[in-house]
């Protein structure tokens, strides 16, 4: 029998130049640990420290507390 092609591809449309606010849906819950910093926090998640530092609230300058909740916002890398 024979075997129908495949339909091609549609490209999607670009990304809006404008950043929406992260959904919170997106986000996931991460309990800071001793020795863990905003930094090392976003390499694990392959994000940016400063979305990790911005969507929390967190001062520039300032870092993540062993214990504190934070939110970690999707990969935009």
């Amino acid at each position: 029998p024979a075997v129908a092609p495949l339909p091609a591809p549609v490209p999607e449309a670009a990304p809006a130049a404008v950043a929406a606010p992260e959904s919170q849906d997106a986000m996931l819950d991460y309990t800071v640990q001793d020795g863990d910093t905003a930094e090392g926090i976003a390499r694990l998640f392959v994000v940016r420290k400063d979305d990790i530092l911005r969507v929390n609230n967190i001062p520039a300058g300032s870092d993540v507390k062993a214990g504190q909740k934070i939110k970690i916002p999707p990969s935009t890398l």
